[in-house]
């Protein structure tokens, strides 16, 4: 199923589809850099951009966290890249000042 931050059920996300190997398995990475992504316009990432699961289009992410109370806020990753995503699941981390 797809991550849906609009769903407190569908989270947290696992990771994200790094292959498939055969028509009813694949492999999931939790992990770690991952190419193929755009963000949920279809936009490439912006480099350095912090992204999260987008509660308005399920399995995709944008770069503004979900706005409490409503929508569950999960980080996918923080971009490489305009198409690398370096996969870093979980909240966004509080920030210090």
């Amino acid at each position: 199923a797809l991550a849906d931050a609009s769903t407190a059920a569908k989270m947290p996300a696992i990771g994200f589809i790094d292959g498939k190997p055969t028509a009813t398995t694949c492999t999931i990475r939790a992990a770690g850099p991952l190419g193929g992504f755009v963000d949920s316009n279809g936009d490439p990432l912006v480099a350095g951009t912090r992204y999260f699961f987008d509660p308005a289009t399920p399995g995709r992410l944008k770069a503004e966290a979900p706005t409490p109370p409503g929508p569950t806020e999960q980080q996918g990753g923080i971009a490489l890249s305009g198409g690398f995503l370096d996969i870093h699941l979980g909240v966004s981390p509080v920030e210090q000042l």
